[in-house]
Parts: C-alpha cells; sequence; structure tokens
C-alpha cells in the first residue's frame, strides 16, 4: 500500500508542476475591441430609452393626469387648456371687436381703480407688471385712461392649440403705437402694455 500512495503522490506532484508550467507566461485575458463595443451599446441603449421615457412621460397623459408635469400651474404655458377648442369658422374683426373692447374697458376700470391684482389677471405677464404696478401705482390710472381709446385693428387664424393673437391700435399725440393681445382658452389677454 505504501508504493501506490508514493504512486499517487508522485503523479500528483507531477500534475501539479505540469500546471505550473503550462500556466507560466500566459496572460491575462484581456477584452477586445468589439467587447467594449458590446458594453458602449448596451449604456447607449439604456440611458436612451430613460430619456424617451422622460419626454414621453410630460406629453402623453396617463388617465388624463400628465405623469411629469413640466409647467406648474401658474406658468403662462398652463393658461392654454384642452377644454376650448376655438368655432370652425374663426370670428371676423368685426365679431372680435366687441369682445376685446370689453376686455380693453375692463383692463381700464382696474387700472384707473389701482386694482392691481384686478389688472394683473388681464396680462399675461402677471409678475412684471405685478412689479411695476407696485413701484408706481400713481401711473395706473394714467394708463387706464389711455388705453381706453384702443381700437381692434387685427386678430390673426386659431393656431393649432387654440390660441389666437391680436392686435390693438393706441392713438398717442399723432403716432400709432400696437398693443399685442392674445386669445387664450375663448378670453382676450393683454400681451404687452
Amino acid at each position: 500500500m505504501k508504493t501506490i500512495r508514493a504512486d499517487l503522490g508522485q503523479k500528483n506532484e507531477e500534475n501539479r508542476s505540469k500546471v505550473r508550467i503550462s500556466n507560466i507566461g500566459v496572460e491575462p485575458k484581456q477584452p477586445n475591441i468589439d467587447d467594449r463595443i458590446d458594453i458602449m451599446n448596451i449604456i447607449n441603449y439604456w440611458v436612451s430609452t430613460i430619456i424617451v421615457f422622460l419626454l414621453t412621460a410630460g406629453i402623453f397623459p396617463d388617465n388624463g393626469k400628465k405623469i411629469l408635469n413640466f409647467f406648474p400651474t401658474d406658468s403662462s404655458a398652463s393658461i392654454v387648456t384642452a377644454a376650448y377648442t376655438p368655432p370652425i369658422i374663426p370670428e371676423s374683426l368685426e365679431q372680435e371687436k366687441m369682445a376685446v373692447l370689453a376686455r380693453v374697458n375692463e383692463l381700464a376700470q382696474a387700472l384707473e381703480a389701482k386694482n392691481i391684482e384686478k389688472a394683473i389677471g388681464l396680462i399675461i405677464d402677471k409678475e412684471e407688471y405685478q412689479q411695476a404696478f407696485q413701484q408706481a401705482p400713481d401711473k395706473m390710472p394714467i394708463l387706464g385712461r389711455t388705453i381706453k381709446s384702443a381700437q381692434l385693428s387685427r386678430v390673426g387664424p386659431y393656431n393649432k392649440f387654440g390660441v389666437r393673437l391680436g392686435e390693438l391700435a393706441l392713438e398717442i399725440a399723432s403716432k400709432t403705437y400696437t398693443i399685442s393681445i392674445v386669445k387664450i382658452s375663448g378670453k382676450w389677454l393683454f400681451k404687452d402694455l
């Protein structure tokens, strides 16, 4: 029995030395260029998938609510609502004059009364005009009296969002000035004064 064990021990030692000799001079396998390209393709796939998800989550609603809301409720972009559908045949300039003149009078009355809240409710750029009215409330009645003479000079077609642009003409000291107005969700708002 001693001889068998010695032979097995000797064979095991020979096998170990063969393995050690065979591993000498063999370098560890380095990833080749194809492996690196595969890794980059996987990373690009997942990054682009995440980007596409984020973009579509803000555009397409899920049960009437957007997954990501890019426009907070107080931004001017949130003024446009899906509930308003413009008429198939747009109103003519003459038809719009009554609605616009009512809005002009409403703004003029708010300005003359120095009612900042009501006045900025009729203007798109609320923050800018709120600061201007708060800094110079004594000029509000002058602006109100001046704007009363504004007349609707032109209206444009509705765009794909149901928004319509218009222009008021205002004559001051034999010069004509224009005021941009916007019809959003069926209501005219002043873009700039």
